[in-house]
């Protein structure tokens, strides 16, 4: 049975006031009547501005699947306001088909419109709007960016691994608290290079979420473990960041994080004595270059600055500027170095003679 308070709210939606009309909208928003959608829908249409923007903000709030063909429509509505509104809209009925419409309010002119769109998508579970919100985090307003690291928080997706490492330099505390969470959530150990340098940041929530979130990524048997097996690093990659990590000493505010595990020649010989198979075969090609340094007859001391650093000619899946930082400091342990490919020229005796 229909209700008759209900019956004369719609009936006002048709008043010549548009105040009147404004204020019923909002009011069938509040108590959300399932029976007043057709009627919003119809107001979304209204010649004022401010009567479509309550419309498309009460169909949110009763969020029936039915209204999303008309919200959509409402994204060519010619007022800001009212685009933001069916935005909002679309994203609390959550229905996969506004997806497309959401990802192209990403490039609207209005960066009211583009950050709602980007909050919005953070409760679609749709992988397709992925490489749209990650050239959101781009965005030169930082609500924009700070809307799309939380939808990147919530799809939990590696392919977003390298945006994030960028938002942790954002000169929004918001973008990077977010990206921090997002790093966490994700695990993606190619974060490590980037996490280790923001755990000396001299900003105390910068250096405690960095540390924090190393925390989750492992401790000092795991992690090291889920370098080496990181085939997306080279060997003399994986051995510059576990150096990195070696380094590693955090102690404030109830947080402590140490990494004590052995010399990364030592490391390898225990996980090939060990069931994991992935890491395992990180270890097998460490090891190779470690003992190939050992037995060659280059100055380590003089090779220990350029071992830590990627080879430049390399194309790699890890952003090149966090591997670089990941080198900045290293310790110069002469069998610990990694190996560019001017390096393999001297062991190979193209420059310095050495006999393999």
């Amino acid at each position: 049975m229909s209700n008759p308070y209900i019956a004369k709210l719609i009936a006002r939606l048709e008043d010549t006031d548009k105040d009147v009309r404004r204020e019923v909208a909002i009011t069938l928003g509040k108590v959300a009547s399932v029976s007043a959608v057709p009627a919003l829908i119809v107001a979304l249409k209204d010649e004022n501005f401010t009567v479509r923007e309550s419309a498309a903000e009460a169909l949110g709030s009763i969020a029936m699947a039915s209204a999303v063909p008309a919200l959509i429509e409402a994204m060519t509505d010619t007022s800001d306001s009212v685009r933001q509104k069916a935005v909002e809209s679309l994203g609390k009925i959550g229905d996969l088909a506004a997806a497309l419409v959401l990802v192209d309010a990403l490039k609207d002119q209005s960066e009211l419109v583009r950050s709602m769109a980007a909050a919005a998508l953070s409760q679609l579970d749709d992988s397709s709007a992925l490489p749209a919100v990650i050239e959101a985090m781009k965005d030169e307003n930082a609500v924009v960016r700070q809307n799309a690291s939380y939808a990147l928080y919530k799809m939990r997706n590696a392919s977003a691994v390298p945006s994030l490492i960028e938002a942790l330099k954002d000169e929004q505390d918001a973008v990077r608290h977010n990206a921090f969470h997002a790093l966490g959530q994700i695990g993606d150990v190619s974060a490590v290079p980037a996490l280790i340098e923001a755990s000396q940041d001299e900003r105390a929530q910068v250096h405690q979420s960095a540390a924090h979130v190393l925390g989750i990524l492992g401790g000092s048997s795991t992690l090291p473990r889920k370098i080496l097996a990181d085939s997306r690093w080279s060997a003399q990659e994986r051995i510059a960041v576990l150096e990195r990590l070696r380094g590693v000493r955090y102690h404030m505010l109830g947080t402590h994080l140490r990494y004590n595990f052995p010399k990364t020649l030592a490391l390898c010989q225990m996980v090939l004595k060990e069931d994991d198979t992935a890491a395992h075969a990180g270890a097998q090609e460490v090891l190779n270059v470690l003992l190939l340094l050992r037995g060659s007859q280059c100055d380590t001391h003089n090779l220990s600055e350029e071992l830590v650093r990627p080879a430049q000619s390399r194309e790699s899946e890890t952003e090149p500027e966090t591997l670089l930082r990941a080198g900045q400091e290293p310790d110069k342990e002469g069998d610990e170095a990694s190996v560019p490919s001017s390096v393999w020229q001297r062991l190979l005796g193209k420059t310095r003679g050495a006999v393999l």
